[in-house]
């Protein structure tokens, strides 16, 4: 019976990691997330500190951050957005409450970097790289069994450039087994039954 109960775990484990965790794009939002557009702050250039925005905090790696209005030095922002203050440096967001889903428009032409993820323990859930793009691109992530604590955004290349961000989303739903989840918990069910009829006979 205690092999059955290992058993039984390590397919709920696969289960949930495999299917409820992994990047996901704009569209993968429902719709009802909370965005941080940084619109209408009519905040300075250049700004010392964190900045409070919707119960979140955003950071950078030397304690200050830049306000971009169109037209302010160089941006792909659609209007007004925040960014890092130093060369190869980040600018981080650290969640008032765990998030299920979050993500954020980031860089630009020319840039390169990578974003990372993590529960409200610091434990990294993953990391997704961004550069080679045309324009500002979407970085998101999903994580609907620990909740996301804190998203890192990095700048890796030596351009002299500042790192733009621009409209933050994040929303925190109920975690619920997603539709192709369902056939690999009938697969495990299987299993387990089968192992426990050789036990019995």
């Amino acid at each position: 019976m205690n092999k059955l109960f290992k058993l039984s775990a390590f397919w709920l484990a696969l289960i949930a990691g495999s299917a409820n965790a992994g990047p996901i794009g704009i569209s993968g939002f429902s719709g009802n997330e909370t965005v941080t557009t940084f619109d209408n702050l009519n905040l300075p250039f250049q700004n010392t500190g964190a900045l409070q925005l919707d119960g979140n905090t955003f950071a950078t790696d030397n304690n200050q951050f830049r306000y971009l209005k169109p037209g302010d030095f160089f941006q792909d922002c659609t209007s007004e957005c925040i960014a890092n203050n130093a060369e190869l440096g980040w600018l981080e967001v650290r969640l008032g409450s765990p998030t299920n889903r979050a993500g954020a428009l980031v860089g630009g032409r020319g840039y390169a970097g990578f974003v990372d993820f993590f529960d409200t323990a610091d434990n990294l859930l993953g990391s997704i790289n961004f550069g080679g793009n045309p324009a500002i691109v979407f970085v998101g992530w999903e994580d609907l069994t620990v909740g996301i604590g804190r998203v890192r955004f990095t700048d890796t290349r030596p351009d002299s450039r500042i790192l733009p961000l621009d409209d933050f989303r994040f929303e925190a739903t109920n975690a619920v087994p997603l539709p192709g989840t369902l056939p690999l918990a009938g697969l495990a069910l299987l299993g387990m039954r089968f192992v426990r009829r050789r036990q019995v006979a």
